[in-house]
């Protein structure tokens, strides 16, 4: 007999390639980085995108989400959301970046307002509207997951397969990266983020930010490429 798990059932449409966030057209820096032929194959590819999880979204959007869900049974939950998704804001140093981060995951949030009919969804969705420094990606689909009960392992894991994959597919394209070998790429490379999550468990919401400088240049540089394919 199938056992169905609904929460496995959302998350699983929340990761998809086909869900409409709009994270397809962004790099978030990688475009810069193979134009100036910092990653150029395979071998450079899979360095640089564990140097940017160990050294970059671990500390800011994993860090986030992952107080997210540590502040799920506080009294003053909606207090500590924006606080933290205010500091992710500010910790980002490339306009674009930071935009596309806000993009993203606000077409989450409108797209998850309409799937689920829980109060609390829209609740966030005015503050956001409201407020230019909120909705960032990580935060959001840490609030829906903290709501629809996803739990912060299964919530976790999600965040760190949505940010490899994107990464994983902008190389795909611009590399090029082969289709089976990015998705070997894909799957070592998840186990071993999940392993890296575990140095964050002590981080508090101060310590958002990140510790890769010239991956930060690359985002900034990207709006001077001469030609470009993503919008970050």
């Amino acid at each position: 007999m199938i056992v169905a798990n609904s929460q496995d059932g959302e998350v699983f449409q929340f990761v998809d390639g086909l869900f409409p966030s709009g994270a397809f057209t962004h790099s978030f820096g990688l475009e810069t980085l193979v134009q100036e032929q910092w990653i150029t194959d395979e071998l450079s590819s899979r360095e640089w995108i564990r140097a940017i999880v160990r050294h970059s979204w671990v500390r800011s959007d994993a860090l986030a989400a992952q107080l997210v869900y540590r502040a799920s049974h506080d009294v003053s939950f909606w207090t500590q959301v924006r606080k933290i998704d205010g500091y992710l804001t500010a910790s980002r140093a490339s306009e674009e970046s930071r935009q596309g981060s806000l993009n993203i995951g606000r077409r989450i949030l409108l797209t998850a307002s309409e799937l689920f009919q829980d109060s609390d969804l829209p609740k966030y969705q005015e503050a956001v509207r409201h407020a230019p420094h909120l909705g960032n990606q990580a935060v959001v689909l840490a609030v829906i997951g903290v709501i629809r009960k996803w739990g912060e392992g299964l919530g976790m894991q999600a965040q760190a397969y949505m940010a490899l994959s994107a990464m994983v597919q902008v190389l795909v394209r611009l590399v090029p990266l082969g289709q089976r070998s990015s998705q070997k790429m894909l799957f070592d490379l998840h186990g071993w983020t999940m392993e890296v999550l575990t140095e964050i468990k002590d981080l508090q919401v101060e310590d958002i930010g990140s510790g890769m400088p010239l991956y930060e240049v690359a985002q900034m540089r990207h709006r001077d490429l001469y030609s470009r394919l993503f919008r970050s």
